[in-house]
């Protein structure tokens, strides 16, 4: 082992001294069940635990006691999006059951690395996701707020648009016009008036959709 500098971390409201720093490879043995915990990125196989991601080995002192990471190398060198962050994305590609996304920023940072993300069919709103119809909320070009709902594999994850604020932040008309808030459910061009069907994000300020049945 390379044994690092010490640093103090707060994780989950927890004090964690960071005391010892070791790239690694899947597979690779970093302890035993003896001497540590397991925690991410590892596995326990015959009381010895192995990396099960390349990366940053890390023996960790979590409130007294020594758990083993490893944190994954593509975490190291950039803004990765994680569950429960807001990204915004551009719409890439429509499905009948998804929206395929570009994201462009996590938690309002830009990102120095490219990452994808997919807005499924029953995750794009709360309520009649039986009658939704993908082309009625998003088009290819608008930019989306959205929420990371969990990871895929390094370079895709899985987002939501359910919650009022988020949905369609920004978007060009057919007439390739900017495009206006009119409801939760409609945009409007602002050169011709034309009126378009979208899952429109909440400004802050704005009382929720009001639902009337037809």
């Amino acid at each position: 082992s390379t044994v690092g500098e010490k640093q103090v971390q707060d994780v989950d409201g927890a004090k964690v001294v960071v005391v010892v720093r070791v790239m690694c490879t899947p597979g690779e043995r970093i302890g035993h069940v003896s001497e540590f915990q397991a925690g991410d990125g590892t596995y326990v196989e015959r009381q010895f635990i192995y990396a099960s991601t390349v990366g940053e080995k890390q023996v960790q002192d979590v409130d007294g006691a020594k758990v083993v990471v490893v944190v994954p190398a593509w975490k190291k060198h950039a803004d990765v999006p994680d569950v429960g962050d807001l990204v915004t994305g551009q719409v890439l590609r429509l499905q009948k059951d998804r929206v395929e996304l570009s994201i462009l920023t996590v938690n309002d940072r830009q990102l120095n690395a490219e990452y994808r993300g997919v807005v499924r069919l029953q995750d794009i709103r709360q309520y009649e996701v039986d009658k939704l119809d993908v082309l009625d909320c998003f088009r290819p070009g608008d930019i989306v707020a959205a929420r990371v709902l969990s990871l895929g594999d390094v370079r895709n994850f899985l987002l939501s648009t359910a919650e009022d604020q988020l949905g369609v932040v920004k978007a060009t008309s057919i007439n390739r016009h900017p495009m206006s808030r009119v409801s939760w459910q409609l945009m409007q061009c602002t050169g011709t008036g034309y009126k378009e069907r979208r899952k429109v994000a909440k400004p802050p300020g704005v009382g929720g959709p009001v639902r009337i049945k037809p």
